[in-house]
């Protein structure tokens, strides 16, 4: 009789892929004196892969310092780069200094300030700036501050409580008085269409200038309106004299309001 036996199976071990929010966890514990070969037991991965992971600390904080929130390490198991670095640099750049700002960035501000950059820094290769290309941009940071124009964004509740208390804070230990306390926000306005229901089609132009509104917390100090628009001139350069205006006006790239134009 043959030998009834089963001969064993070599099966081949599970491939673990950790997250970056993992690979944090590891290398802290590592600073704390485990050793890789109990942390790849730990981790379920191989002693190799822990110590690469290990030797490559700087690298893994440095991206993970990129991401605005939490949620992207949690989710993300790789740091691939865009083919588009310098692109991708300038555009976090461009967006951490709005977020900085107190600027609603919105989808549409995104995809048309991609298209600028792209013909500015003189990349030669073609580039799509589409909604796919945002996602993966989103992605890679752990962005989740853009919302589109049909559903802003809604905020926590709990975190505005906390930010009213810590502000109220403050300014009784700087001893500020509302009249010194000034809030600014913007605004998009379609000056050259009717509401659609008003025409009874959604067609219509799709000029639009941004306005910026800026008031103390008293109501009493109320700032000139800023516009912002594509034009260098709004006004028809025919004209013998501009109309004297109590607005303030800026061009911009994309019709967006900048970090500088704030400043000013």
């Amino acid at each position: 009789m043959g030998d009834s036996s089963t001969p064993a199976i070599l099966r081949r071990r599970k491939k673990t892929m950790l997250t970056l929010a993992q690979k944090i966890a590891l290398i802290e514990r590592h600073d704390l004196g485990e050793t890789p070969q109990d942390l790849s037991k730990s981790f379920q991965i191989g002693e190799q892969t822990a110590r690469d992971i290990i030797k490559q600390r700087d690298k893994i904080w440095k991206f993970v310092q990129n991401c605005e929130t939490s949620e992207g390490p949690v989710k993300r198991k790789s740091m691939k780069i865009s083919s588009f670095e310098e692109l991708d640099a300038s555009m976090l750049s461009w967006y951490n200094e709005n977020r900085a700002a107190g600027i609603p960035v919105t989808s549409a501000m995104c995809i048309e300030q991609a298209k600028y950059l792209h013909e500015s820094l003189g990349v030669k290769r073609s580039f799509n700036a589409s909604s796919g290309w945002l996602s993966r941009f989103k992605q890679r940071y752990g962005i989740s501050g853009v919302y589109t124009h049909s559903s802003a964004k809604t905020g926590s509740s709990s975190h505005a409580d906390t930010f009213c208390y810590q502000f109220q804070q403050l300014m009784q230990k700087e001893d500020w008085l509302p009249d010194q306390i000034y809030n600014a926000d913007e605004t998009g306005l379609q000056w050259n269409s009717i509401p659609s229901k008003a025409a009874g089609t959604s067609e219509g132009s799709s000029e639009r200038i941004t306005v910026i509104c800026c008031t103390n917390a008293t109501g009493r100090h109320k700032l000139d309106l800023t516009i912002v628009n594509r034009a260098k001139n709004p006004w028809n350069p025919k004209d013998e004299e501009f109309p004297q205006t109590s607005v303030n006006y800026y061009e911009a790239k994309g019709g967006w309001a900048s970090k500088e134009i704030f400043r000013h």
